[in-house]
């Protein structure tokens, strides 16, 4: 499953979005998942959280956040991203297609 908050998930009025995404088949609510499933393979560990030791600059590039649960490549998968360091706004942006924002 992944939750995309576009403003934030701390915001009361906080418009969550909720898509699943399958593949192999493609499938799910993620629109063009076909396209996101050719992607996520294309990338060498696309869930995998952020590594503790690597130094990231503070910045912010906006408040959205977004969540992925669910199993992939044949492992469970629960990780946040968000766009409040150098190195997350790299990691969202890498999976962006992930996000679909209004």
């Amino acid at each position: 499953m992944i939750r995309v908050w576009p403003i934030g998930s701390s915001s009361p009025k906080n418009p969550r979005r909720t898509y699943t995404l399958r593949c192999r088949p493609a499938g799910g609510t993620l629109p063009s998942a076909g396209a996101a499933c050719a992607r996520l393979a294309r990338l060498q560990n696309p869930l995998a959280p952020p590594l503790p030791a690597l130094p990231c600059t503070w910045v912010y590039e906006g408040q959205e956040t977004a969540s992925v649960v669910g199993v992939y490549s044949g492992r469970r998968v629960q990780t946040q991203f968000d766009r409040v360091t150098a190195c997350s706004v790299a990691r969202w942006d890498r999976l962006r297609f992930l996000f679909p924002l209004p």
